[in-house]
C-alpha cells in the first residue's frame, strides 16, 4: 500500500498497489542452484574482465608518471585528449556494437564476447607501439571503439 496526497484535498490517499508478477519462486531448490551457478561461471569471467578494462583504462595515467609525454613528445595539452578521445567513439558506437552482438550473433553470444576481448586487448597491446600524438590517438580511438 502507498500513501499519497490528493491536490484537491490535500489529506493523505491510500492506493493500493498489485504486483504485476508473482515475487515468489514455484522451484526454490532449482532458483538457488542456477543462482549458485551463475556466480560460479559467470562472474568470475566478469569480475576479471571489469578488473583488466579498469587497469587499461589507468595504465595511460601510468605511463604519464613513467615519461610518456617526454618519450613521445606530446604536451599536457595532448595528452589530456588522448586520454579523454576514448570517449568519442566509445559513446556513439556502444549501442550499435549491442544491436549487432543481438542480431547477428544471436545465439554466439560467447564468440563475439571472446573476439570483442580479443580485440580490446590486441589494440590495448600495440598503444606501446606508439610513437607520437597522431598514433597514440588512432590507437585510444580503436581502443574506445
Amino acid at each position: 500500500m502507498l500513501e499519497s496526497e490528493d491536490p484537491v484535498k490535500g489529506a493523505g490517499v491510500v492506493v493500493e498497489v498489485a504486483p504485476l508478477v508473482s515475487t515468489e519462486c514455484p522451484f526454490p531448490s532449482a532458483h538457488k542452484r542456477l543462482v549458485r551457478r551463475m556466480d560460479w561461471k559467470i562472474m568470475p569471467i566478469l569480475s576479471a574482465m571489469y578488473f583488466l578494462s579498469a587497469l587499461d583504462r589507468s595504465n595511460i595515467g601510468n605511463a604519464k608518471v613513467a615519461g610518456m609525454n617526454t618519450d613521445i613528445g606530446i604536451s599536457d595539452a595532448q595528452y589530456s585528449t588522448a586520454v579523454s578521445i576514448v570517449y568519442a567513439t566509445y559513446l556513439p558506437f556502444m549501442l550499435p556494437g549491442v544491436l549487432l552482438m543481438m542480431r547477428c550473433f544471436n545465439n554466439k553470444k560467447r564468440e563475439y564476447l571472446g573476439c570483442m576481448v580479443a580485440l580490446w586487448s590486441l589494440v590495448s597491446t600495440f598503444t606501446m607501439f606508439a610513437n607520437g600524438y597522431g598514433s597514440l590517438l588512432a590507437c585510444r580511438l580503436l581502443f574506445g571503439l
